[in-house]
């Protein structure tokens, strides 16, 4: 199992990433429908943290999750 984790700033923007493997185990989850619940978590904080200031991709491949998390460290 890897993990990938890339922080880096671009524009006055925080540009956050990880890709890592799904494991057999998180697959037979996510088909029994146990999958996902920390995500609706993450969503809500971002929204009162950051309103209008983020933006999370969440991907995913038979393999592979992609989350990639943007965030402007400046309004306007």
């Amino acid at each position: 199992m890897s993990v990938n984790i890339s922080i880096e700033t671009k524009n006055d923007e925080l540009h956050f990433t990880v890709i890592n493997d799904i494991s057999t185990h998180q697959r037979r989850s996510k088909e029994d429908g146990y999958f996902g619940v920390g995500i609706n978590s993450v969503k809500k904080i971002l929204v009162n943290l950051y309103p209008e200031r983020h933006e999370l991709n969440i991907t995913n491949t038979e393999k592979k999750y992609r989350v990639e998390l943007i965030l402007k460290l400046k309004d306007g």
